[in-house]
C-alpha cells in the first residue's frame, strides 16, 4: 500500500524551489522564498526511504507518494475483511490509517493556511509601511516648497529694501543740488544788492 501526501503550494514558482526531508518518523517541507513550512508525522511503517515526490506546476501542488509495509495485524485484518477490498490498495487498517491519512491532509491544510495567513499579514505591513513613506515623502516635497517660497519672499523683500535704498539716496542727492542752487540764488541776489546800492 501507499501513502499519498498532497500539498497545495499556490505560492511557489518552481519544485526546485521546495526542501523536502523525509524521515522514518516524519515529512519536513519548506521553502524559503514563499514562506512555507510544514511538519508532518508518519504512520511507523511508512517506508520513506522509498518516497517519490512529483511538482505539478500547473496546479502547484506537491504529490509525495510514500510505500507503506504492512503488518501481521494489517494483513490479518485485509484478510478477514471481504467487504473493503479498496483498503488493500490503499494499506493500512480499515479505520486507523484512513484516519491518520486524513489527519494528515487537515495539518496539511492547516499549516497552508497559517502561511498565507502569514504571507497575507506580512503584505499588509510591508503596503502600511509603503503608505507612511509616500506620506513622508509629499510632507518633505510641501515642506521643500514651502521653504522654496519663503526663500523667494525673503529675496523679494531684500530686492524692495534695496530699491527703497536707491530712492532714498537719489532723495537726498536731488535735496544736496536743491541746496546748492538755493545757496547760489541767495549769493546772485546779495551780489545784485550790492552793485544797486
Amino acid at each position: 500500500g501507499v501513502l499519498r501526501v498532497r500539498i497545495h503550494l499556490s505560492e511557489l514558482r518552481r519544485g526546485a524551489d521546495v526542501d523536502l526531508q523525509l524521515s522514518p518518523c516524519k515529512l519536513v517541507l519548506t521553502a524559503a522564498d514563499a514562506q512555507y513550512h510544514l511538519e508532518l508525522p508518519l504512520p511507523e511503517h511508512a517506508r520513506d526511504e522509498e518516497a517519490v515526490a512529483k511538482y505539478d506546476r500547473r496546479s502547484h501542488t506537491l504529490t509525495v507518494t510514500i510505500p507503506l509495509t504492512l503488518t501481521a495485524s494489517h494483513a490479518d485484518a485485509l484478510s478477514t475483511n471481504s467487504s473493503a477490498p479498496s483498503v488493500a490498495a490503499n494499506g493500512g487498517s480499515p479505520g486507523g490509517d484512513r484516519t491518520h491519512s486524513q489527519d494528515l491532509m487537515q495539518e496539511a491544510r492547516a499549516a497552508h493556511a497559517a502561511a498565507a495567513a502569514k504571507r497575507d499579514s506580512a503584505a499588509a505591513i510591508a503596503a502600511a509601511a509603503s503608505e507612511k513613506a509616500a506620506i513622508a515623502a509629499r510632507a518633505a516635497s510641501e515642506a521643500d516648497a514651502e521653504t522654496a517660497e519663503k526663500v523667494a519672499a525673503m529675496r523679494r523683500a531684500t530686492e524692495r529694501v534695496a530699491m527703497a535704498r536707491a530712492a532714498v539716496q537719489a532723495a537726498v542727492g536731488d535735496e544736496s543740488r536743491a541746496f546748492l542752487e538755493l545757496e547760489s540764488a541767495r549769493a546772485t541776489s546779495a551780489a545784485a544788492h550790492d552793485v544797486a546800492v
